[in-house]
């Protein structure tokens, strides 16, 4: 695993750690040097068009490598790979919702793990920091007895102590919900609409 190449608000370099052909993690993405697929597809394509066709298969071919370029584009936009934390016993239903709502087409995230009911066996902590080095960023669905779930809790240190971003969801809008007790002062209760999600999934906080 290598160590993402971007800098964070302040200018120091980013501490996560990426994997597979991306130099960059998913929030700092943006600053990677950017390949116009499009332009690409459409100079390939008037190539070879020109060489079958002349001056209309040059038309031909470029049209259709720009939309070829322009599916590619798509394709290699990797989605943020997300831990979903969560007070198994109280707010089981809001994680089949999100998870719902990562199914969407136009969803920036994909569900990598999430909380268990029960701790794991052996030294549970270790195997939960794992679990949370594979990921991207930590989603906290907040529900009305958060404060009192230690798992969600103990998952939040964990993600403190490597670095991993988090952000805190009010699951329930017509209810009062509660930050989980390891969360910072600074940590903001954010409301959940998809449009919100897809914002703080970016980075905006």
């Amino acid at each position: 695993m290598r160590r993402c190449r971007g800098k964070t608000k302040t200018g120091v370099r980013c501490k996560k750690r990426v994997t597979g052909n991306s130099a960059y993690c998913s929030l700092h993405k943006s600053q990677a040097p950017k390949t116009n697929h499009i332009g690409i597809g459409i100079a390939t394509g008037a190539a070879a068009g020109a060489l079958r066709g002349g001056i209309p298969g040059a038309v031909i071919g470029a049209f259709l490598g720009g939309m070829i370029g322009k599916e590619t584009g798509k394709e290699i936009m990797s989605k943020t790979k997300v831990f979903i934390s969560f007070d198994y016993d109280n707010d089981s239903d809001l994680k089949i919702l999100l998870a719902g709502q990562a199914k969407h087409e136009d969803t920036p995230f994909e569900i990598s793990d999430w909380s268990v009911k029960e701790h794991l066996t052996g030294d549970w902590k270790e195997k939960v920091r794992s679990k949370l080095k594979n990921v991207d960023q930590v989603i906290v669905i907040c529900g009305e007895k958060t404060h009192t779930a230690t798992g969600v809790s103990d998952e939040i240190k964990l993600a403190q102590e490597e670095d991993i971003p988090y952000f805190l969801l009010n699951g329930r809008a017509e209810k009062t919900c509660y930050k989980p007790k390891a969360a910072k002062s600074t940590d903001k209760l954010y409301k959940w609409t998809w449009d919100n999600l897809k914002v703080l999934i970016g980075g905006g906080r």
